[in-house]
């Protein structure tokens, strides 16, 4: 006969599951924002640079040049390693809390189903 499995591990992997889903979207809207964030500072700077005064009515190249794209890299890269570790390690304390709160949950269910049967 299988034995039910106990209140403890149905929740942790449940809360490990929707914290895994909730970070890694934030994650990828977060390296989106970061990323064209990133790249209209490029521009500025690039702007900046090569011209004294840009008045509101002019146009300014937008796109990024080759030579941005290469000096921005490194950033990408470290702005994108930093939110994986940044999303594993709120899952990771997020599945202990869970775990541990919920035994916690079943001590306190365990007393009140026992109360019940003596009534």
């Amino acid at each position: 006969m299988i034995k039910k499995i106990s209140l403890r591990l149905r929740i942790a992997p449940m809360t490990c599951t929707l914290l895994a889903i909730c970070c890694i979207s934030l994650a990828i809207f977060i390296n989106i924002s970061g990323t064209n964030q990133m790249n209209q500072v490029a521009v500025i700077v690039r702007t900046s640079k090569t011209s004294e005064l840009v008045l509101s009515n002019e146009s300014v190249d937008t796109t990024l040049t080759s030579a941005d794209k290469e000096l921005l890299r490194p950033a990408h890269h470290i702005f994108n390693v930093r939110t994986i570790v940044y999303c594993i390690l709120i899952v990771v304390i997020g599945g202990i809390i869970a775990y541990l709160f919920s035994a916690r949950i079943q001590v306190m269910s365990n007393f009140y189903f026992k109360n019940q049967r003596r009534k």
